[in-house]
């Protein structure tokens, strides 16, 4: 899929030196750095808590995802 965006001249500037310095593509850089923040800021699926044995203890989704990105 192909999507244009506009960057800030600073920042173009930035992934275009990246890009050079790397020896691949602008596309490449810009897809490396979005794929990085994505995974760093995605919620988890799931969450183990608690000893290895037993039910975990009971905590709610909501709670936890609205304090994880404080």
């Amino acid at each position: 899929m192909r999507i244009t965006i506009a960057l800030p001249e600073d920042l173009a500037l930035e992934v275009k030196h990246e890009a050079k310095r790397r020896g691949v593509s602008i596309a490449t850089v810009a897809r490396d750095a979005l794929r990085q923040h994505l995974d760093a800021t995605a919620a988890p699926t799931s969450i183990a808590i608690g000893a290895s044995s037993g039910n975990p203890p009971m905590l709610r989704w909501r709670s936890i995802a609205s304090t994880s990105r404080l």
